[in-house]
């Protein structure tokens, strides 16, 4: 047949059919495409075999297996109510596994769960809250940082105490360790000798949060003056 065929039913063939030019259903054929369904549905029982792109404006439901053999490219959302796997299959204990590959997040990650793993580099770590470090042996630790500024002047062989708060931890446990990280010495005050003084950490509070520290000049009179950085470690 030379000419178009127009049905207002359906067209139904035992065998193949062929059309040269562009086939319209629920309106005429349209000079870009081949096949036009206008504001109907499409129900394919059989593969789908597509060698070009496939442009969509509207929701694309499968039930079956959706084989990507090029790129693909959503420029707007994209949900899986399911899982995903990434060059490999998927696993049923994860949402998201990328298999055997290394990830690349060029942005901030977010994670309110715990992260698990063997092994972690990364150049500079930032914990907001409450941290948790893991050490080598069979005790997860907990760490946290305080500080004293002190300004005073010690006669010779003397002892000055001061008391100081430290990192609240969360929960009961009372095995906590404080120890003098580093002195950051001030401006100004006359001779700055913390180098001559011996500093020792006593008396550890975990129930008000305070430990006292001794500043003991071992030397005659001399003026100390700055700021002592506490390391605090708790076992978990």
């Amino acid at each position: 047949m030379g000419g178009s065929i127009r049905s207002t039913t359906n067209i139904w063939s035992e065998g193949s059919g062929r059309f040269d030019e562009g086939v319209g259903i629920g309106s005429s054929a349209l000079p870009l495409y081949r096949l036009y369904v206008n504001n109907g549905h499409r129900y394919f029982d059989g593969n789908i075999n597509t060698t070009g792109n496939t442009v969509m404006g509207g929701t694309l439901d499968v039930s079956g297996t959706l084989n990507l053999a090029g790129d693909g490219i959503v420029n707007n959302n994209f949900r899986v109510d399911g899982r995903v796997g990434i060059n490999g299959p998927t696993n049923a204990s994860y949402g998201l596994i990328v298999n055997n590959s290394n990830s690349r997040f060029g942005g901030n990650v977010e994670v309110t769960g715990q992260v698990n793993t063997a092994s972690m580099s990364v150049d500079a770590l930032s914990i907001a809250g409450k941290g948790s470090v893991r050490s080598d042996g069979l005790s997860p630790l907990r760490m946290g940082f305080a500080s004293k500024f002190v300004d005073v002047v010690t006669p010779g062989e003397a002892t000055v105490e001061y008391t100081v708060n430290i990192t609240d931890f969360v929960g009961d446990n009372d095995d906590i360790r404080v120890m003098v990280s580093q002195f950051a010495p001030a401006a100004g005050g006359g001779i700055l000798a913390f180098e001559r003084c011996i500093i020792s950490v006593t008396e550890v509070n975990a129930t008000h949060d305070t430990c006292k520290i001794k500043i003991h000049n071992t030397v005659g009179q001399l003026t100390v003056k700055g700021t002592i950085y506490l390391m605090c470690v708790a076992k978990n």
